[in-house]
């Protein structure tokens, strides 16, 4: 039960290690909750770098069905249900 739990300190805090148990705990800088990957200062410089890949990652897959000549439509359509997804997950956050 432990060892999926852990622990991040927001800003600069110096405590002692948490234990439960006499099992200590993980302390972790950042994190993934829900799809947002979060870190202890709370900036959003891990999460638009992770964001930044996945889309550099399916923007590279967006060139095989135009070298293909598929049409404009066709590749309108890969963007809206591929690429748009991820650039526009947590952007109300």
């Amino acid at each position: 039960m432990h060892s999926k739990t852990k622990e991040m300190l927001l800003g600069l805090s110096k405590l002692s290690v948490l234990a439960i148990d006499h099992n200590s705990i993980e302390r972790v800088c950042g994190s993934k909750l829900l799809g947002v990957h979060i870190n202890n200062n709370l900036t959003w410089n891990l999460h638009v770098d992770y964001i930044l890949t996945r889309t550099k990652y399916h923007l590279h897959y967006l060139k095989w069905p135009q070298h293909a000549g598929l049409s404009a439509d066709r590749l309108a359509v890969w963007y809206i249900s591929v690429i748009r997804p991820v650039l526009e997950y947590c952007a109300v956050v």
